[in-house]
């Protein structure tokens, strides 16, 4: 028999006690939600938000950097030709529709 070094959690009969593969799995979905909110936060600081309360009409913008494009080979005309590196971004952009808030809003 070995010693409880917990007593106070060994007298109740409903003790939770988790597995190391869970607590990895735990552990894990942790450092995957971190990155998700730092991505989250990098987003923010190239995203811009516009409202017009008057037609109920929101656009978010977002931009994101995605590095070069290869160099490479390219046919113009069916000659071969060396393509110049280009700089690629990402754009995001949604424009959603919502019902304005307004006490006087009978011709709607």
């Amino acid at each position: 028999k070995t010693p409880d070094t917990n007593s106070s959690s060994s007298s109740s009969s409903s003790s939770f006690v988790l597995s190391k593969a869970h607590v990895v799995d735990l552990h894990r979905f942790a450092i995957e939600s971190i990155k998700l909110i730092e991505e989250q936060a990098e987003m923010w600081d190239s995203t811009s938000v516009s409202v017009d309360w008057e037609r109920g009409i929101q656009v978010v913008a977002s931009s994101r950097y995605i590095g070069m494009a290869q160099n490479g080979n390219i046919f113009v005309n069916g000659h071969e030709a060396m393509a110049k590196p280009k700089h690629r971004f990402m754009y995001r952009i949604r424009i959603e529709k919502f019902s304005p808030f307004n006490n006087n809003n009978n011709n709607n």
